[in-house]
């Protein structure tokens, strides 16, 4: 049964998603009023005890019909981080995998050159990493906990700074050399937390075999 491990992984690493601008200034009016629903659905599903999977399953519904309605690429390339998030606590793990892998192929065009949208690059490798550790795979969870810390960063990530549910789960098993350079790439586009000295105390803490309180980054971040 798939159920009670996506469950439990959900408790630390659910992530409540924040509305992109991209979405705002490029997509159909008609793309966005599914979006907002999903998002709703979403947040219910992270908060909520009861009738967990079946908001995640009708928030990944209502943000396939957002894809299908989108206008234009930009669009629809902001959508797959959040379609491969959903569709991991949807169950639907195939789908899942096939988004992420989508998310990461997929570039948009600036200034002629094509670029990784970050929101993408950091979600997809950590449901990726997720689905690693489901099938026991904890080596490849931690390369993808690396990759998703080598996003270019966005608007969210780098004010609200990385979601940290599968470094806790790498924690829980011990790695803690993985953690700290994730934490330290971090460092790269989430210059509040290493102002504020966030990222400095969660990585001595780490280092000195403690498990920090990651808050509110258990649950938000793109």
């Amino acid at each position: 049964m798939i159920r009670p491990v996506v469950s439990a992984l959900f408790v630390c690493s659910a992530i409540a998603i924040t509305p992109s601008p991209a979405l705002d200034a490029y997509n159909s009016t008609r793309s966005r009023a599914l979006e907002n629903v999903a998002e709703e659905l979403a947040h219910r599903a992270v908060f909520e005890k009861e009738n967990q999977l079946e908001h995640w399953k009708e928030s990944l519904d209502l943000t396939e019909q957002a894809y299908a309605a989108a206008t234009n690429d930009i669009a629809r390339a902001h959508l797959l981080g959040r379609l491969a998030e959903r569709a991991f606590y949807a169950e639907e793990l195939e789908k899942a995998n096939a988004y992420a892998e989508q998310a990461l192929a997929t570039k948009v065009t600036s200034d002629g050159f094509p670029i990784p949208i970050g929101d993408n690059v950091h979600q997809a490798h950590l449901v990726l990493g997720k689905l690693a550790l489901l099938e026991g795979d904890a080596a490849a969870a931690a390369q993808h906990l690396l990759d998703a810390g080598r996003t270019p960063g966005s608007p969210a990530l780098d004010s609200f700074g990385p979601n940290m549910g599968l470094a806790k789960l790498l924690l829980e098993r011990g790695d803690r050399d993985d953690v700290v350079e994730y934490l330290r790439l971090c460092g790269n586009f989430w210059k509040f937390g290493v102002e504020r000295g966030t990222l400095g105390a969660w990585i001595a803490e780490v280092q000195q075999g403690g498990t920090p309180d990651f808050g509110a980054n258990l649950v938000y971040g793109l």
